[in-house]
């Protein structure tokens, strides 16, 4: 069946009019289907695309809040630990503080005992020459008298010749010894091939004054000589020493540390600072009592005869032994100041290795955002003190 298109004019067969028709009104039908299809496809790709987003935003969120809460926490833990090491600090110092202050009341105290035996000795050296001015003028001829006899005696009885043995190590030595512990006194040794003794040792006051001369001669020998006193007497009397003193390393069987013996002073070499510093002070006070009696020959020869006199020679001893007493009590002190020192050192070395852990584990946890602590740069091993060792007595 056909029908006439009203456009054309042309024949058109039904059917296919039909067709085309319904091909055209179902392809409009699902290009319209289709294009909602995507619309509505493109809505949902959009909704998708903002949940994923808000999902994305949620997880984001919660995984910062978490990143933040242990940072938090690793912050307050190492906020914790500097102040750990800042307490620790504090306590180091502290100790260091108390062992420095205790060092320097143990010196303080040292050197007021010191003070106090030189004070003593002065004392002591005034009270015998006070005493022995208050004696009668009969009872001071009659000992005069006596001492010079004793003295002559004792001359005619040491002049049988002397020995010279040279002891070059122990003559070092007794200088050494003698320099350094009397800085401001002059000593002066004799040059080897010169006749007489070892060192003379010019005595200065506080002032700087020459107060009289100390003339020693060191020997090292297997065995005593008496003829070393006559030679050493000449050689006091050619140097114009007030006093001479023999340091030997055998001494007379009589004698155990220290004796005076015709007019000479005999000694062994670990007495020989103990006997120089009596002596010493005994020529300054004379020397000072010299200046208050010039004029007064008697007088002088008086203090000279003292000086060289039995009498004197026993309250040397006494002050002597006193003094070494005094100084054995002193060495202990010092010994057991030492131990607690060196302990206390100890346990501060082991406070400050702590602290260097504790600085590594801080480091270890910040790298390089933690501060430098530099009051946390405490000093090696080799930057600490060195405790003096404690002297022994000989």
């Amino acid at each position: 069946m056909t029908i006439t298109c009203p456009h054309c004019q042309q024949p058109v067969s039904l059917d296919e009019a039909l067709t085309h028709q319904l091909e055209s009104k179902l392809k409009l039908d699902f290009e319209s289907k289709l294009q909602q299809m995507e619309v509505r496809q493109q809505k949902e790709k959009v909704e998708m695309w903002k949940i994923a987003q808000e999902k994305a935003a949620e997880k984001l969120k919660a995984q910062s809040q978490i990143e933040t809460k242990l940072l938090k926490e690793e912050l307050e833990e190492k906020s914790k630990l500097l102040e750990q090491a800042r307490q620790a600090e504090v306590e180091i110092r502290k100790a260091k503080n108390k062992l420095e202050d205790e060092k320097r009341a143990f010196e303080v105290e040292k050197m007021r005992q010191l003070d106090a035996e030189r004070v003593k000795i002065k004392q002591d050296v005034i009270k015998i020459i006070s005493e022995e001015h208050q004696l009668k003028d009969a009872e001071k001829d009659k000992v005069i008298n006596d001492l010079r006899k004793s003295l002559e005696d004792a001359q005619r009885k040491a002049q049988q010749g002397s020995q010279q043995l040279q002891g070059e190590i122990l003559e070092l030595k007794l200088e050494e010894l003698l320099r350094h512990e009397f800085p401001f006194d002059e000593i002066t040794p004799v040059a080897k091939g010169v006749t007489g003794a070892d060192n003379l040792q010019k005595i200065h006051d506080r002032n700087g004054r020459l107060c009289g001369t100390i003339i020693w001669e060191s020997k090292r020998t297997k065995a005593w000589s008496e003829g070393w006193i006559s030679k050493l007497k000449d050689d006091q009397r050619a140097a114009k020493a007030e006093l001479a003193v023999i340091v030997s390393v055998v001494l007379p069987a009589e004698i155990s540390n220290f004796d005076l013996r015709d007019g000479v002073y005999i000694c062994n070499f670990e007495s020989v600072v103990s006997l120089a510093k009596i002596l010493r002070t005994s020529i300054i006070e004379i020397y000072r009592r010299k200046i208050m009696l010039q004029g007064k020959n008697e007088k002088k020869e008086e203090l000279w005869n003292y000086l060289t006199s039995t009498e004197f020679n026993h309250r040397m001893h006494f002050t002597f032994e006193l003094f070494q007493s005094m100084k054995i009590d002193l060495d202990k002190e010092k010994t057991a100041n030492i131990r607690m020192w060196a302990r206390r050192e100890k346990q501060i070395q082991r406070l400050m290795d702590n602290t260097s852990g504790l600085r590594g584990d801080l480091e270890g946890l910040m790298g390089n955002e933690l501060p430098e602590l530099k009051s946390m740069n405490l000093p090696d091993d080799h930057d600490l003190p060195i405790l003096d060792e404690p002297e022994t007595n000989q």
